[in-house]
């Protein structure tokens, strides 16, 4: 008699991950407010809620003598959802740590939606997902009172959207392109750093004009037309909100000397981000066009 296989297709599977994703769960949640002690960046985001609490503005109150203008650099999304939480719960480094963490755990769903949509195996998925979840800096930034894990939220939900949507023009169609502009513009506006897993569209867009003949010319336009509406309508309210005019915003992004610090932009060149993982997964995504997985 053939002995049964202890693997993933063991009915004993789902109980092992469901115990192990408890424990993992716990286990951050028992030391959210121990590891890491409170840092510059969470000092400058408390500081910036707590504005906005107040007064519906963004200074940096803790260094409001240094910076006496409103830092506008980030969008106003993460520090709305801080503030709902702190109004909520109370103000405290568990209540201000936890939706980061929060989004994080999200996050780690939407990476198993991914995956099932780019076809990975259930062995590929699992690894993928063990892998992320216990790397370093994602487990750091599980304990990190910034905006990581909620951008990445809104860029994750945009994708997933994008991919359902066919090459017909029809109303449903129009709403979800129109609703994954807002999404991709919610999540520039909780950091721009975002903006580099942008050209994914822009790759996408390329590859969908280059099969023009089996898709059509119009719905690929007609798609990417109303990601843009929905993305612009969205950043306009912000600019006019926050700013008054697209000049007044082109004046404080040409001469903010966060936004030139993180781009490298100023006396010297500055490489402050991981060249390699982005050709890598620009070599991936090649490869999964090239096995029509996406």
């Amino acid at each position: 008699m053939i002995p049964e296989r202890k693997g993933f297709n063991s009915k004993y599977y789902p109980l092992m991950v469901g115990g192990l994703c408890v424990l993992y769960v716990i286990y951050h949640l028992a030391t959210l407010i121990y590891s890491p002690l409170p840092w510059f960046d969470e000092v400058t985001f408390t500081s910036i809620t707590n504005s906005y609490i107040h007064h519906h503005t963004f200074y940096e109150e803790a260094r409001i003598i240094a910076i006496p203008q409103q830092k506008l650099d980030y969008g106003p999304v993460y520090f709305i959802i801080q503030s709902a939480v702190i109004k909520m719960l109370g103000f405290g480094i568990f209540n201000f740590r936890i939706t980061g963490m929060l989004f994080g755990f999200i996050d780690l769903f939407l990476i198993y939606k991914v995956c099932r949509q780019l076809k990975f195996s259930a062995t590929a998925i699992f690894v993928t997902l063990v892998l992320i979840a216990l790397e370093p800096d994602f487990n750091q930034f599980l304990h990190s009172g910034r905006m990581d894990f909620v951008t990445l939220f809104f860029f994750f939900l945009s994708y997933l959207l994008f991919v359902k949507i066919d090459f017909n023009i029809k109303p449903g169609n129009i709403l979800s392109a129109a609703v994954v502009g807002v999404l991709l513009a919610c999540a520039i506006l909780t950091t721009p750093r975002i903006i580099f897993a942008f050209a994914f569209y822009f790759f996408y867009f390329i590859y969908e004009l280059s099969d023009i003949k089996n898709r059509g010319w119009k719905p690929v336009l007609v798609k990417y037309i109303f990601i843009a509406v929905g993305f612009a309508i969205v950043y306009a309210m912000w600019i006019y909100y926050a700013f008054g005019s697209v000049g007044n915003f082109i004046y404080y992004n040409t001469h903010s000397a966060v936004i030139k610090e993180h781009t490298g932009i100023g006396p010297g060149i500055s490489l402050r981000y991981n060249l390699l993982i982005y050709a890598y997964a620009f070599i991936a995504f090649i490869i999964l066009l090239k096995n029509k997985a996406v």
